[in-house]
């Protein structure tokens, strides 16, 4: 028997006059976001450090530095340090740099490339926000979604001129996972929905609470329905094999047995492999019983699990920077604010980080109650990604942009 569809309430696609709506609310968001940064870009005063240190690998991949090299040689030279980046995202600030360079020179060249990056990355943000709100409620919720998005600091945070690390990417990644976990062909959504959680993975390792709390879900669309079981398999393994496949575009082979535990290495692939084809496995029971259901799966995490601890133990506490050396880990890594918990942020960044999703999770409750059936299921479904995002947000203030873009379609529709 074929899957049972999600009950979307408007499946259908938006139409060409909504996207320009949404073009012209980006164009002109755009424009407000330059004039009220117009100073900090004349300064070129960039948000933060990492920014500043992203066009520098970039500068050096231009300039002739390897693809799979990414030390910074202006660190501890001569040997350099050794940053852990991927070099996935240079590629569109470096196209930009080489377009405008032969026309404006190579500093006007690079202003471009802080100012446009950082307003294309919005614009995806903004397009795809816009599409999960008009899917999930209407063409005027998708217009009023993109408004209650520009109105969140967190996300503005991430997205504004000069933003050119890697934190708008991670939001777009997650984004695509949130449109295509509500797909209306389970194979295609968790195709697509685990290729946009390995990129974020490879981005950054923090994307991996949320990584879980998706394929979570899919396990329990698995275990409430046996002909949900695509969702898991196909979402897994395009997890695993698109984590291996951008862990292969962007690293020499030989450094495959070196483990780190703050990037994806060889013990989170194997990990991800194993649980991979574990849940195949498992999915592809015959007439399979609830009690069959949930033992192969904690079979499935128990082995993986214990895979990836005998290849890295030393990451086995969950702490990806373990290894610091004491001095940098105290003045350094423990007063950099944005990796902390609320509770050690000022009370109006604590506000900014909660208060959108929480709304959030009140308008879901809501539909919950007056729903019935499969509806019920969507909206507990969106509720459980929503939470999820707050809860790594509470311990990780800069993971507030994905909580606020995952709540802005509800917020919008309350």
């Amino acid at each position: 028997m074929p899957a049972p569809s999600l009950p979307i309430p408007h499946p259908q696609p938006a139409g060409t006059t909504f996207w320009r709506r949404i073009a012209l609310v980006w164009l002109g968001l755009c424009v407000l976001m330059l004039i009220i940064n117009a100073r900090i870009l004349a300064e070129v005063k960039f948000p933060d450090p990492d920014d500043l240190l992203r066009l520098l690998q970039v500068r050096d991949w231009i300039g002739g530095q390897s693809w799979f090299d990414v030390h910074q040689y202006r660190i501890n030279p001569p040997a350099g340090a050794a940053m852990h980046w991927t070099r996935l995202i240079d590629p569109p600030i470096a196209a930009v740099i080489l377009a405008l360079r032969p026309l404006v020179g190579q500093q006007l060249a690079e202003l471009g490339a802080l100012t446009l990056i950082p307003l294309i990355t919005f614009g995806c943000v903004m397009a795809l926000v816009a599409r999960f709100a008009h899917r999930m409620f209407g063409i005027k919720v998708g217009l009023f979604a993109c408004l209650v998005l520009a109105l969140s600091v967190p996300v503005l945070h991430q997205l504004r001129p000069l933003r050119i690390d890697h934190h708008g990417w991670q939001i777009v990644m997650a984004l695509i996972a949130l449109n295509a976990v509500f797909a209306a062909n389970p194979r295609k959504g968790g195709v697509i929905t685990g290729l946009a959680l390995a990129f974020w993975l490879t981005i950054s390792i923090e994307g991996l609470p949320l990584t879980g709390a998706v394929m979570g879900l899919f396990a329990l669309r698995w275990l409430r329905d046996s002909r949900d079981a695509a969702w898991l398999s196909h979402g897994m393994a395009s997890l695993a094999l698109g984590s291996a496949g951008f862990w292969f575009l962007s690293h020499r082979p030989a450094e495959l047995p070196i483990e780190y535990c703050d990037v994806v290495s060889g013990a989170h692939l194997a990990l991800l492999g194993v649980t991979a084809a574990g849940c195949w496995l498992a999915t592809r029971l015959a007439q399979p019983k609830l009690l069959q259901q949930v033992l192969a799966l904690g079979l499935t995490g128990t082995v993986g699990l214990a895979t990836a601890v005998a290849l890295a133990p030393q990451c086995a506490g969950g702490d990806a920077f373990a290894a610091l050396d004491p001095v940098v880990r105290e003045f350094w890594y423990l007063r950099v604010s944005e990796g902390l918990p609320i509770w050690h942020q000022s009370i109006s960044d604590a506000v900014q980080t909660v208060s959108l999703p929480l709304l959030a999770l009140v308008g879901l409750a809501l539909r919950w109650r007056v729903s019935t059936g499969a509806c019920r299921w969507l909206w507990a479904e969106y509720a459980l990604l929503v939470g999820a995002a707050l809860v790594v947000a509470v311990l990780v203030e800069r993971a507030s942009a994905v909580a606020a873009a995952f709540a802005a379609p509800i917020a919008a529709a309350q």
